[in-house]
């Protein structure tokens, strides 16, 4: 009888061994799986916003590609903002879209008034916005290159484009030619 005691708890310990080990192999495969899982979505997600911030600006500018419709100006805490001028009922309004904690925002109003970024509404969340002029040297205004970014480090995602713009160029601070007809759009409640 005290043999078979020992057989018993013999098989006990090695059944309870491997159980402990299925255990441990499972837990492991469950949380690579579940950290990589994440890691994916991330950046998935990264690249869903690069591409709404990217697209949005892009449509955005070739909405507003006419003689003093684009400028980019810089912002009193050192970043850039993109400026699209409009006119409704007679009074300019502008368009600007900047960065303002980690989020891509736009705020339309009148062009007297000064920019609030807290203020905009929110498009997309990345983590960074460079805008350049981006023509030919002796008039850098005929093109834009927007540079958008997401992730630090070795996670970081990067998305560019450069746009030509096909209205006649004027430099930043001067006042458009007048020549060009200003857009009236109609708001129609």
């Amino acid at each position: 009888m005290r043999g078979r005691w020992g057989a018993n708890f013999l098989e006990l310990f090695f059944v309870a061994a491997l159980l402990m080990l299925f255990g441990i192999t499972t837990y492991t495969l469950v949380s690579v799986g579940g950290s990589t899982y994440r890691r994916v979505m991330e950046k998935r997600a990264d690249s869903a916003n690069l591409r709404v911030a990217l697209s949005y600006m892009a449509t955005q500018i070739r909405q507003h590609d006419r003689t003093g419709g684009v400028q980019i100006r810089s912002l009193p805490d050192g970043g850039e903002c993109l400026v699209l001028t409009d006119h409704y009922g007679g009074e300019a309004y502008e368009l600007r879209i900047y960065l303002h904690d980690g989020t891509l925002r736009e705020s339309l109003s009148p062009a007297a008034d000064p920019l609030d970024p807290a203020y905009g509404a929110e498009i997309a969340a990345i983590d960074g916005l460079k805008l350049t002029y981006a023509g030919p040297t002796e008039t850098p205004e005929q093109a834009v290159r927007l540079d958008v970014w997401a992730g630090q480090g070795s996670g970081r995602r990067e998305s560019a484009v450069t746009l030509r713009l096909h209205a006649d160029p004027w430099r930043p601070g001067e006042t458009p030619p007048s020549s060009a007809p200003a857009q009236e759009v109609e708001i129609i409640p």
